[in-house]
């Protein structure tokens, strides 16, 4: 998503970040606040917990009733990490709560940057359809690009309830291409990831390897996976220069 969203002088970028119902989302916050091992490319990401002007309170009180999607995200991340140090899974997000969190994502080519992801999946996903299409355009409105979340099935499994999740993903951006003919061309980066890839290696392949060879094989199997039509509307609707 690099070359789509180009270096200009700015503060923090924003992203929206959601996926459907136990789609990883949890874990991949929790795990990008926790202490890891260098990355072979010297990438770096940091969690700013302390965000200027939305400090947590010392008062346990204030912070289980505080409002700020800032200082909910700090609570609620601070608790998940804690989870996953001790080997439990991290509690998700309510359907209720929009939560906030800035990170600092380091490399040697292009130094920090500030990004600010926005969990709104729990909102969204409760909503029907064309809900969700006016709610996406809400989001798009104040974010640089959106981060969906698609995971992937165990082989030879079924993919029932994933369908229906992708689908309701699906015909948000069907209702929102609708809009398309009247006006111009909406360019929103998207980038579709394809996490719990682990689940289709055999333990030797390292998911680091894995190429867009390999999300190609995937989106031709038959039977069809879910994914695929959700990639066509994405795709359709913002071109192939806007979704990675």
């Amino acid at each position: 998503m690099a070359n789509l969203i180009p270096l200009i002088n700015k503060n923090t970028y924003k992203f929206a970040i959601f996926g459907i119902a136990k789609s990883g989302k949890t874990c991949i916050l929790s795990a990008l606040a926790l202490p890891r091992f260098s990355n072979p490319k010297g990438f770096t990401c940091t969690w700013i917990e302390q965000v200027p002007g939305h400090e947590i309170s010392t008062n346990s009180a204030e912070t289980m009733s505080a409002e700020d999607p800032f200082v909910l995200g700090a609570s609620w991340l601070k608790e998940s990490k804690e989870k996953l140090k001790k080997g439990d899974i991290p509690k998700a997000n309510s359907n209720t709560d929009i939560m906030r969190f800035t990170f600092e994502f380091g490399s040697k080519e292009n130094g920090s940057i500030s990004v600010e992801l926005i969990d709104y999946s729990g909102e969204l996903l409760v909503a029907q359809s064309a809900d969700l299409a006016i709610k996406l355009k809400q989001i798009m409105r104040d974010c640089d690009g959106l981060l969906v979340l698609a995971e992937v099935p165990k082989p030879d499994s079924e993919s029932g309830d994933l369908a229906y999740g992708l689908d309701d993903l699906s015909k948000a951006f069907a209702t929102l291409a609708k809009e398309r003919d009247s006006g111009p061309k909406q360019e929103w980066p998207i980038a579709l990831l394809f996490n719990k890839w682990d689940r289709r290696l055999d333990g030797k392949e390292a998911v680091t390897n894995i190429g867009q060879e390999a999300i190609d094989n995937f989106l031709s199997e038959s039977p069809e996976p879910p994914h695929k039509s959700l990639v066509d509307k994405i795709t359709n609707f913002i071109g192939n220069e806007n979704i990675h």
